[in-house]
């Protein structure tokens, strides 16, 4: 997700259909990465939505004006400025709605690295979803939790390991391709066995292959292997 956040063809090849479609709107491209390693405030639904409004005003600042008027009432209460879920949601619909001749394209990497109850964080992102069907695209990486598999649009789903099955394989059988022809074809099934476990994500992929042939070349049976798998 990260590499096609920072891949130039992605804002040049939505540019491109708006000039197909006749629409010519200006292309705002923004993302949120969560990481098992951030904070708890980044991994919060209120980090997420302070990511994304922060990424859209400073590539766009003529955007703000959406939300000025909120802005300068939050810095005048004696409290400060609290960005609380309710507000950070509302100034992004806000800026969204308010600004038709702007398509927003969202990618949020790793939902299932937010800290609380998924079904929270996937009914937040339909609401704002729905909300701005006519110019924002939301792009969502997360591992199969229920909540998203249901709540989120099923029909608008990619699975990894059925994009990335036929590499995996190869990169798998070619790591283990020496030490089968040694030691016989029943190690295939390991190798079966990782592509089946990895559920498209190579870097899962690589750390277990190195791990699993490090522990066989040491002696360890096939069963125990598999165990370890």
């Amino acid at each position: 997700m990260k590499h096609l956040a920072d891949t130039p063809s992605i804002s040049l090849e939505l540019q491109n259909q708006e000039a197909i479609t006749g629409k010519g709107r200006d292309v705002v491209v923004a993302a949120c990465f969560l990481d098992y390693k951030g904070s708890r405030m980044a991994k919060s639904a209120e980090g997420i939505l302070r990511t994304l409004l922060y990424h859209v005003v400073s590539l766009r600042s003529n955007l703000f004006h959406a939300v000025e008027d909120e802005f300068r009432r939050m810095k005048q209460q004696r409290g400060g400025i609290i960005w609380n879920l309710r507000i950070l949601e509302t100034c992004l619909l806000a800026i969204i709605q308010h600004s038709p001749q702007t398509r927003f394209f969202f990618l949020v990497d790793a939902l299932d690295e937010y800290e609380g109850e998924d079904a929270v964080v996937a009914e937040l992102f339909t609401s704002i979803s729905e909300a701005c069907t006519k110019n924002l695209q939301l792009c969502v990486s997360s591992r199969p939790h229920i909540d998203f598999r249901e709540q989120l649009n099923p029909s608008e789903m990619l699975l990894m390991e059925n994009e990335t099955g036929g590499d995996i394989r190869k990169y798998t059988s070619d790591i283990f391709e020496r030490f089968i022809q040694r030691h016989g074809d029943t190690y295939r099934t390991l190798v079966n066995q990782i592509i089946v476990h990895a559920q498209g994500l190579f870097i899962w992929v690589k750390l277990a292959s190195y791990e699993l042939l490090r522990a066989a070349k040491r002696g360890e049976d096939f069963e125990s292997l598999l165990k370890r798998l």
